[in-house]
């Protein structure tokens, strides 16, 4: 098995163009790496095992630099829970849509219903009534709340 500069360079491009169409700052390392060894290769031809481990040095190299190098300069996001959209539902106050069944109802959110579950049984009198309440917390698809009559 001979592995030619050529086909380096041809990694590290389909790589960056990975990366540009990405934009995740983490193939650009290795695209890097893969070019690094094909002007190697290109300038002092060696063994394909010399190659891959040049290649894998050079990637996790340049990838753990990166990250460290990176970690304290890169920019604090002004929407923390852009990922987690279920997070600014946290402290809302919402209003229970269909009566709670055994501490158990739904609730019409932002135009998507949500599985709501009574951070403690409401009052029997309570059941069955129009009510209110404070997202505590969100558990995978259901919001838990904290329970006000309306």
């Amino acid at each position: 098995m001979e592995i030619e500069y050529w086909h380096w360079l041809t990694l590290g491009t389909l790589l960056l163009i990975l990366e540009l169409m990405t934009g995740t700052m983490n193939l650009i390392w290795p695209a890097l790496a893969a070019l690094a060894v094909g002007g190697l290769v290109a300038a002092e031809p060696m063994a394909w095992y010399s190659q891959v481990l040049l290649f894998s040095g050079f990637s996790v190299v340049s990838t753990v630099f990166w990250k460290i190098l990176a970690k304290g300069r890169l920019p604090k996001s002004d929407k923390p829970t852009l990922n987690r959209p279920a997070g600014d539902l946290i402290g809302r106050r919402i209003a229970i849509g269909d009566a709670l069944e055994s501490g158990r109802g739904r609730a019409l959110v932002d135009g998507v219903w949500w599985q709501v579950v009574a951070e403690e049984s409401p009052d029997e009198a309570l059941e069955g009534a129009e009510l209110e309440g404070d997202v505590v917390r969100v558990e995978g698809a259901s919001l838990v709340v904290r329970i006000s009559g309306r």
